[in-house]
């Protein structure tokens, strides 16, 4: 009576705790015999999928979180939150067109879902910061109120480009 396991290690492991969560290995019983049956192997295969997808979604949020930090920090008193985030919605928007191009419809959905996820954890965790008192300022909840504003606009973009392009196909 022989057991087969199968491992697939979707990447390698980084030092960052969430990146471990996403990126253990995943372990499957196939059962006991030597054949696995191609229901359970179709069940992993889009489980690791799925995982590959938020990986890659988690990926671009640690982008996006660095980058709505640096340019909230060097934003001037009369220039605009979207003029300010440009740089960077101008980024988002190319590379969101790129994984469109490069990615199975499926796939692409569930990255920009988890994308989303991640970009409001993000908000969330700002906003309890400014009401720790950590930043402190009405001024500094309303730019993160604004830059919300300006991610949702990306992602209304892309959502009405991939409608479009889905009614062709």
């Amino acid at each position: 009576m022989q057991i087969t396991f199968y491992v697939l290690t979707c990447v390698e492991r980084t030092t960052n705790s969430e990146t471990r969560k996403l990126t253990g290995s995943l372990i499957v019983m196939i059962g006991r015999s030597r054949r696995p049956r191609i229901q359970q192997i179709c069940c992993h295969i889009s489980h690791v999928v799925s995982v590959l997808c938020r990986i890659m979604a988690y990926r671009i949020n640690l982008f996006v979180n660095d980058a709505v930090t640096v340019l909230l920090s060097l934003k001037r008193l009369l220039v605009p939150v979207e003029v300010c985030l440009l740089p960077l919605t101008q980024f988002l928007q190319s590379y969101i067109n790129s994984l469109q191009e490069w990615l199975y419809r499926s796939c692409y959905r569930r990255v920009m879902e988890f994308l989303w996820i991640f970009i409001v954890r993000n908000f969330e965790k700002q906003v309890f910061g400014v009401l720790k008192g950590d930043h402190g300022s009405v001024e500094y909840a309303q730019l993160l109120i604004q830059c919300l504003y300006a991610c949702n606009e990306v992602y209304d973009r892309t959502e009405e480009n991939h409608q479009g392009i889905a009614t062709l196909t």
